[in-house]
Parts: structure tokens; C-alpha cells; sequence
């Protein structure tokens, strides 16, 4: 906790540590200790636009931006070290990590194209 004050003096930043309680799918209970600061990019960012541009070039249509109400490692490239990030990937947000999240082999295959492109957009 001392460590985490000496990191936040003088910014308007907080945190907090809280238990989510679970089960796995073995059935054991496990509780999970979590500190996961919420994060935005602007949609005026250069990586935004960067973004913006690839998948509109990619699949010809405009991206729906939209927030993510699920985990990912933005928690810390953006959310603790404020590198700029952006979220993007196949299948259905709905399904991020279920135990039966899927998706199609094309849907990687656009994901694939989209990462490789999004260089050439920045």
C-alpha cells in the first residue's frame, strides 16, 4: 500500500485492491485479488485514427467503436503505463474469456490482415 502511495503522490489517481470470488471449473473455490484500472484512448489519437484508417482500408466499412466490458492486458499497457492502446480482435466480445469463446478461422485470418496493416496507417 505504501508502495502504491509513493507511486500516486501528487496525481489525482487512486486504486484499490478487490476480491472477486469464483469457482473453477473443477469446482474448487478460488478467490481472485484484482486491481484493474479502467482505460480510454481518444478517438482523435494518432493510434485511433491510425486504427480507424487500417480497418476502414481492410473491409471496406467503417469500425464501430464500442467499450469492451471484459479484461485485457490494456489493464496494463494503458491502464498502468499509459501506452497508448487500442482493443481489437476476432469473435464475439460477448464470449471474451469463456470457457466456450470461438471464432472463425476467417475472423482470425481479418485480424491478421488488420494487425499487419495498422504499421503502414501510423
Amino acid at each position: 500500500a505504501n508502495e502504491m502511495a509513493g507511486f500516486l503522490k501528487d496525481t489525482q489517481a487512486s486504486w484499490e485492491v478487490f476480491d472477486v470470488e469464483g469457482t473453477t471449473y473443477t469446482g474448487k473455490p478460488v478467490v481472485l485479488h484484482s486491481f484493474l484500472p479502467a482505460w480510454e484512448i481518444e478517438r482523435t489519437h494518432p493510434l485511433t485514427v491510425a486504427a480507424h484508417a487500417a480497418y476502414s482500408g481492410m473491409f471496406g466499412k467503417e469500425p464501430v467503436l464500442f467499450k469492451w466490458d471484459f479484461c485485457t492486458n490494456g489493464v496494463a499497457s494503458m491502464g498502468k503505463c499509459h501506452v497508448p492502446t487500442i482493443g481489437f480482435g476476432p469473435g464475439d466480445p460477448k464470449l471474451a474469456h469463456k470457457r466456450d469463446e470461438h471464432c472463425s478461422i476467417d475472423e482470425l485470418i481479418g485480424a491478421f490482415q488488420f494487425y499487419t496493416a495498422l504499421p503502414s496507417c501510423l
